[in-house]
């Protein structure tokens, strides 16, 4: 099994020359309206990578929301093939990049919260739809609730913080259904005539209360995506917070998704194996760049009073918990030292 590695010396950022006395100011270290070498190659790094990944995600979020779009003008499975691969093809793209979009949040609240509704996990699948052991739970079932962009928002954590209505795994599970009783098409093709002695009207036959909810979620999450794309010439300014800080809160993402291993059961708290396999890949790459033996960010850390001794990340492979987790003490120590 490939794991993260650590160099014997640190397994954290720690201060270079601890025993020469305080760490001067960073302004000492680069006057101002003065950049150093390094700190160059750190913007050239996070402009290089801000461009890929959001060049990326902005494609990505296009082609799903168009499959989208097809399975609800047309539901065959091809067409719930094609959304499924076009849902984790955009999953692994936004996981890819992670570190750029907390960057980028970092500067603006307005992107922050759409950052944090994207992928909220683990679910309750039975919050969303119907179950096999439940099969008239859910948001889809609860013909009380108005569908609407409002209410999907409205809805999210209301009482309970696993209780998520939009962003990536409520659109997953839509998508895929639970791993035993996978969705089907004739689960979102719509009904025209409610079935004899229903008492539901048209509009709120699951099926087309379903579709209503997918559309909605997913229009959501595309339109999310693209305003936290937007603008990938325009970087963040390196600091504390980006990348020092965005990378930390990568590592607590990656440490949140390697605890989720048993959380396979739409009975309770879910993150599909799928999302999870998706999600760690895409944040090794997001990451690797940045934590490779020469890389641009431990020139400048070292310049800025701060020495890293960091992991440096196989391309695949579950990570070490607890390498990770010294990665992050780390780095929060290091955000500490820049502020």
């Amino acid at each position: 099994m490939n794991q993260w590695r650590l160099t014997p010396l640190l397994a954290a950022l720690v201060l270079s020359g601890c025993d020469q006395g305080p760490t001067a100011p960073q302004e000492s270290f680069a006057p101002v309206g003065e950049r150093s070498v390094e700190k160059v190659a750190v913007e050239a790094l996070l402009r290089q990578e801000q461009t890929e990944r959001l060049r990326r995600l902005s494609a990505s979020s296009r082609v799903f929301q168009d499959a989208i779009n097809g399975l609800l003008g047309d539901p065959v499975d091809e067409r719930l093939n094609t959304a499924r691969e076009a849902w984790t093809q955009l999953y692994r793209s936004f996981n890819e990049a992670v570190v750029v979009l907390a960057c980028r949040a970092a500067e603006s609240p307005q992107l922050a919260t759409m950052l944090q509704r994207a992928d909220p996990f683990p679910i309750l699948p039975g919050y969303i739809d119907g179950l096999q052991q439940w099969p008239d739970s859910g948001i889809v079932n609860d013909v009380s609730l108005p569908l609407s962009r409002e209410s999907l928002l409205g809805q999210q954590g209301i009482s309970l913080q696993e209780e998520i209505s939009v962003g990536f795994q409520v659109i997953g599970f839509l998508l895929f259904g639970e791993p035993d009783a996978p969705r089907t098409v004739a689960g979102l093709r719509a009904v025209h005539k409610a079935p004899e002695g229903s008492p539901l009207a048209v509009e709120e036959q699951p099926e087309n209360r379903r579709r209503v909810y997918l559309g909605l979620a997913s229009t959501l999450l595309v339109e999310d995506l693209l305003a936290m794309s937007a603008n990938a010439d325009q970087l963040a300014p390196v600091g504390a917070g980006c990348p020092v800080d965005a990378l930390r809160r990568t590592a607590e993402r990656m440490i949140r998704v390697a605890g989720m291993e048993d959380r396979q059961s739409v009975a309770g708290e879910y993150y599909s194996a799928r999302a999870r396999t998706i999600a760690m890949a895409g944040l090794q790459q997001a990451m690797a760049p940045w934590l490779e033996q020469d890389s641009a960010l431990r020139g400048w850390l070292m310049e800025s009073g701060v020495q890293a001794t960091l992991p440096a990340p196989s391309a695949a492979g579950e990570p070490d918990i607890l390498l990770l987790q010294q990665l992050h003490a780390g780095l929060s120590a290091g955000r500490s030292l820049l502020q």
